[in-house]
């Protein structure tokens, strides 16, 4: 002990509220939604007649996994465009240039 130190500044508690706990919790879940919800990104084409939602299916992305698109076509009034499975082509551009359809 320092000298002219009480005890009391030594002891530490270990008990945590059940406020502290919830809000760390909800702090975590909130970082984790975050990061995946920017996993994908939006852009409007067509003067604005669509909004093109496109991203990994599962992310984080590893190196020497297979990896496939996620691809969402929304109209103006942010309904879901549907059969566009034969009228589009996704072309995936590798670091080095290559090109994978």
């Amino acid at each position: 002990m320092l000298a002219g130190m009480s005890d009391e500044l030594f002891t530490t508690t270990s008990r945590r509220s059940p406020l502290h706990i919830g809000l760390a919790l909800l702090l975590t879940v909130a970082l984790s939604v975050g990061a995946i919800a920017f996993s994908h990104q939006s852009i409007t084409v067509g003067d604005g007649a669509y909004r093109i939602v496109v991203g990994l299916l599962d992310t984080p992305l590893y190196a020497g996994e297979i990896e496939g698109i996620d691809l969402a076509v929304f109209d103006a009034d942010d309904e879901p465009v549907e059969n566009l499975q034969g009228s589009l082509l996704a072309v995936v551009v590798a670091p080095t240039g290559q090109e994978l359809t």
